[in-house]
């Protein structure tokens, strides 16, 4: 069995392509319940997504997370939070204003 230092690293890295995949699709027009969704049918992200879903409640939340609240809170190591955040950056342009 993976130590957990393993297995975080494999849900992010999961968490990481499919964001990439929705981004690539069509960058305004997922939700994050949507991603939520699609990150959570993923056997290996189970534990990351419930996190992130009890903490990334609409898109203003996503695009305000910081590495450093990624560390603190849902526990990932800085290299593994400075990627999330930049898929998330990457999936929500600064012009972008939507609140849900």
């Amino acid at each position: 069995m993976a130590n957990q230092e393993e297995l975080n690293r494999e849900q992010v890295q999961n968490l990481l392509e499919h964001l990439a995949l929705l981004a690539a699709e069509n960058p305004r027009g997922w939700t994050v319940a949507g991603a939520i969704a699609h990150i959570a049918s993923i056997p290996s992200c189970t534990g990351c997504v419930e996190e992130f879903s009890a903490q990334v409640t609409n898109r203003k939340a996503l695009r305000l997370l910081t590495e450093e609240y990624l560390v603190n809170t849902m526990g990932m190591n800085f290299g593994m939070a400075l990627k999330v955040c930049d898929v998330i950056r990457s999936l929500i342009p600064a012009v972008d204003h939507a609140t849900t």
